[in-house]
């Protein structure tokens, strides 16, 4: 009877134990998805202290990956600008039975979220000096070149201050890269040397914070009428659209009686506007391959254009010949001494 018994709780055991497995087999390889999202979202949640949309998550080597962004910027222009993208992962440890993969144990969680930050106090440090030599009126996509061997030296997070990454720059020469436009008004050669003084003064900023050697930045001086509140852009795109036949000298002359519309409209625009214009412009559109990004009619309202090239940069680089063959690079260049050394590699006014 004993035995009978056993073998009953035995089987009995056995039912419980299959049912537990099918259960968490169900659980977390049928419902990963759902499982993975909210431990993510937990994550952040507990990191950062607030909400994160997950989206795009999928397998990959070793566990899951998601893009992720902060729920109160998900109907904002940082929504849909990849100058702000982050990502999440979470690694697993796959768990088998008799040879089957059951479930997975999930372990910790890394996201760049913290780069996000990182970056964004980075260009509002930039940024107090551009205002304090160029005005209100700026766009600033820079970037931090954060090697794996700086990493290792420096402890970089979402909780540092502008202080510690400024002193951090201090420290160590980083590669320093991405486009900074301006916004203001070229109508003359005193307006031109003017930029040209203020771009020199913004150098010897960066010199000053160890942050010139390796920088290769675009700064482009914009036309500050593009953001009167009435700026029609479909007007300027019908005479960029038209001005393939005519001389350089033509086409500024017409673009120059065009623009001439907007002198009123633009002193009638309150600052309130003008900065919520700047503020929908995506900064993914300032950044790329080359320096400054140009699109349809915020590049074609660029009047001058300089690229500041650190020497170390074009050293590291060997592209000193390529440079001067595109005109991006003056002949005798062996850094900025003097105000003189400042060069244009655009000039549109």
């Amino acid at each position: 009877m004993n035995k009978k018994r056993n073998i009953y709780i035995e089987i009995l055991c056995g039912i419980i134990l299959i049912l537990l497995l099918g259960n968490a087999y169900m659980r977390n390889v049928y419902d990963t998805k759902k499982t993975v999202t909210k431990k993510m979202k937990a994550y952040l949640r507990e990191k950062y202290k607030e909400d994160f949309e997950i989206y795009a998550l999928r397998p990959v080597n070793g566990g899951y990956s998601a893009y992720i962004i902060p729920s109160n910027d998900v109907n904002t222009p940082k929504g849909d600008d990849d100058f702000y993208e982050a990502t999440v992962a979470m690694r697993t440890k796959p768990i088998y039975f008799l040879g089957q993969h059951m479930f997975n144990l999930h372990k910790d969680l890394i996201d760049t979220q913290w780069r996000v930050e990182v970056k964004e106090k980075f260009n509002s440090l930039i940024g107090k000096e551009i205002e304090k030599l160029f005005g209100k009126n700026y766009l600033t996509a820079l970037e931090m070149k954060l090697t794996r061997d700086l990493l290792k030296k420096e402890k970089f997070s979402h909780t540092m201050t502008e202080e510690d990454i400024q002193k951090i720059l201090t420290r160590n020469e980083i590669e320093i890269s991405g486009g900074i436009y301006i916004f203001g008004r070229v109508e003359s050669e005193a307006d031109r040397e003017y930029y040209r003084k203020q771009i020199y003064e913004f150098i010897q900023y960066l010199k000053a914070e160890n942050m010139f050697d390796y920088a290769y930045i675009g700064i482009a001086i914009v036309d500050e009428r593009f953001l009167a509140k009435d700026f029609s852009k479909e007007e300027f795109l019908e005479l960029y659209s038209q001005d393939t036949s005519k001389t350089k000298e033509e086409y500024r002359k017409k673009r120059k009686e065009l623009i001439k519309k907007y002198n009123d409209s633009y002193e009638k625009t309150s600052e309130e506007y003008k900065q919520q214009k700047l503020a929908n412009i995506k900064k993914s559109d300032l950044f790329g391959e080359r320096p400054i990004g140009i699109d349809k009619y915020t590049g074609r309202n660029m009047v001058l254009g300089s690229g500041i090239k650190g020497e170390k940069y074009i050293k590291s680089r060997n592209i000193k010949d390529d440079l001067i063959k595109l005109k991006r690079l003056p002949k005798n260049y062996n850094g900025v001494e003097t105000i003189e050394d400042v060069y244009f590699d655009e000039e549109k006014w």
